[in-house]
């Protein structure tokens, strides 16, 4: 869980500054694939149980589960959701969750 939890945040900090932060986001991403991540998210993430993770869903998560500051959680749930939802319905599915999460995510062998 530890684990886990070091690699989203440190998956929020280079969301925030991707050029600064380009080395340790590439051995993170090397490091981890994004299946267990998905699961924590839909597990945790999800209040209302409907499978669906809106982006104040997400927001929470990362403010209460990850700790993060309140501006830091609403950036990350919004860079979620821009980068998943392929359906505009401001929320994301297991199936657009893993996407987004692919885009810092490692898959050895792909």
């Amino acid at each position: 869980m530890k684990c886990f939890i070091l690699y989203v945040a440190i998956v929020c900090v280079t969301w925030l500054g991707v050029e600064s932060h380009l080395l340790l986001h590439e051995v993170l991403r090397r490091s981890q694939d994004s299946g267990g991540v998905l699961a924590v998210m839909m597990q945790y993430a999800d209040s209302d149980k409907d499978r669906l993770l809106s982006g104040e869903e997400i927001e929470n998560f990362y403010r209460y589960f990850i700790n993060l500051a309140p501006g830091e959680a609403l950036m990350t749930a919004r860079q979620f959701i821009r980068d998943g939802d392929l359906n505009n319905d401001a929320r994301l599915n297991e199936t657009e969750l893993r996407n987004a999460l692919k885009k810092y995510s490692y898959t050895h062998g792909s």
